[in-house]
């Protein structure tokens, strides 16, 4: 229960803000600035969701905690640090919210997205957050804050939790460095700083559900049920070389650290009896470290006895059996794209077992297919984003077949292309190069393939100085006749800004960019 995976409504609040602020930027009338205030609203609705949400999860905590106070005291105790250090930083930003409204004369009506008296001012919310000082608090406080939360999860965990709060100063542009509270600030209407607020409140609940929905799975993940008592073998490997050894864990699966089983190695019968006295393993917190070094090429088959005393002081027996292969070393070598395989695309594979004859060697791919080519080639074709695995099994000259294990693949969607207008997601270039643009085009550079998207619809905005901007649709990638009027027109100080970018690629699915295109003319 995390909670902190964005929504599309929270996508599209973030795109509305970003095309706002670069609107404001370029003078435009008071209508963008009423829309500013209806993004402050819909950001400080998901807000007021995020906090149910994340109630839901303390109440959670608090029937856990009254149903094993010993398990969940630890989780719950962190549970509650969250909650106060994300506490703090939202009123925080609500204290600096308040103080901007105030000194913009408060809200001129009691609406849903009213805006306050002076929301185009651009001085008023850089006095108080550059000249006065709050600036740099509030981004101590929040880099403060995102320290204090990672230390509720362990170092090694913390990569999988993304917090989405953060302060930092931007690339040093043109102009050198700039800080983070001057880039956000500096010249922007007082209504824009009053909806970055709304915003960096939303980051916070965001990240307190994270954190929380992290320690609420952790009480469980350390609970262990053991309900049967079976035997395990985990090879590190099922095939290894000849002269090289082969190791194994041999443990029962519900073995406790703190009582070693006794495990003896040798050829099992059919009884599940021990034939002959075989030989005994050491066993190191439960586990069992069985080592055998082949000296002959071929299917290597063991077994043995995991001998456990239950409650009562009686001694179980657990019979097992397990096989690795053994063959003489080779060099298979595999140039494939890496271990990632993507969505809608043919991946090709090599899938090789030393030892035995590509036509013996057989593959298949959870959640997927492959397609054999021959020749130890495959092509693997994905639907679902995660992780998969490849499968390969092998005939043996016996005529057994034998499973060699499995390798794990990450499954990623090709990623969104870089949408270009006269080969520039974002630039600036003469009047000239503008008039002969005929289209929009997405390209993705840098990629293993060589795919093609199309764009399918965008949004095209004419913003010259001192005059209205033209906004027009285009429901292919070429411009429209009315598109090509503007551009060919185009001069010195104009802005051509592409948004709401939509593009199908080879898996036939449209999909929306999540940047535009931002051009100004020299």
């Amino acid at each position: 229960m995390s909670g902190g995976k964005e929504t599309p409504r929270q996508k599209m609040i973030g795109m509305m803000y970003l095309v706002l602020t670069a609107l404001l930027a370029l003078n435009i009338s008071a209508d963008a600035i009423k829309a500013f205030d209806i993004v402050r609203k819909g950001l400080e609705e998901t807000t007021s969701n995020f906090n149910k949400k994340n109630e839901f999860v303390y109440e959670a905590f608090g029937n856990a905690l009254a149903n094993n106070e010993s398990k969940t005291r630890p989780y719950y105790e962190k549970a509650m640090l969250a909650k106060k250090y994300s506490g703090d930083l939202y009123n925080y930003i609500d204290s600096l919210k308040s103080v901007m409204i105030e000194v913009g004369g408060g809200y001129m009506d009691s609406s849903a997205d009213a805006a306050v008296v002076s929301a185009s001012n651009i001085d008023l919310s850089a006095e108080l957050m550059i000249t006065k000082g709050e600036g740099p608090k509030l981004k101590d406080k929040i880099n403060e804050t995102r320290a204090l939360l990672y230390t509720l999860i362990p170092e090694e965990d913390r990569a999988s939790v993304n917090l989405k709060i953060e302060a930092v100063d931007p690339p040093a542009g043109e102009d050198g460095l700039i800080t983070w509270e001057a880039y956000l600030f500096a010249g922007k209407p007082l209504t824009a700083a009053i909806t970055l607020m709304a915003k960096l409140q939303n980051d916070v609940r965001n990240a307190e559900a994270d954190v929380i929905g992290y320690l609420l799975k952790a009480i469980d993940a350390n609970d262990f049920k053991f309900d049967v008592l079976e035997p395990a073998v985990i090879a590190s490997s099922n095939y290894v070389f000849v002269g090289q050894e082969f190791t194994a864990d041999v443990f029962i699966s519900a073995s406790s650290s703190t009582q070693n089983p006794e495990i003896v190695a040798g050829m099992v019968d059919a009884n599940g009896k021990l034939i002959g006295a075989g030989a005994t393993v050491k066993v190191d917190s439960g586990i069992g470290k069985f080592k055998f070094t082949p000296s002959r090429e071929g299917e290597i088959r063991w077994g043995g006895i995991i001998k456990v005393q239950g409650p009562s002081g009686e001694v179980k027996e657990y019979p097992f059996k397990s096989s690795f292969l053994a063959a003489k070393s080779t060099v298979v070598v595999s140039a494939d794209k890496m271990n990632v395989l993507y969505i809608g695309v043919d991946n090709p594979m090599s899938i090789s077992v030393p030892g035995v004859a590509n036509e013996n060697v057989s593959a298949t791919l959870d959640g997927g297919s492959l397609r054999n080519l021959g020749n130890g080639k495959y092509i693997a074709q994905v639907t679902k984003a995660g992780e998969t695995n490849v499968r390969v099994t092998a005939t043996l000259p016996s005529g057994d077949k034998k499973n060699l294990g499995s390798t794990l693949y990450r499954v990623k969607r090709v990623p969104d292309p870089i949408a270009t207008f006269a080969g520039k997601a974002s630039g600036s270039i003469t009047g000239g190069l503008a008039k002969v643009q005929r289209g929009v085009f997405a390209e993705l550079p840098n990629f293993d393939f060589d795919l093609k998207f199309d764009v399918t619809r965008y949004r095209f905005i004419m913003s010259k100085p001192r005059r209205d901007p033209v906004i027009l649709s285009g429901n292919s990638n070429a411009l429209t006749p009315q598109m090509l009027d503007q551009t060919k027109d185009a001069a010195p100080g104009d802005r051509i800004f592409f948004d709401e970018i939509f593009v199908k690629g080879p898996d036939g699915q449209e999909r929306k960019l999540e940047s535009g295109i931002l051009i100004e003319i020299k």
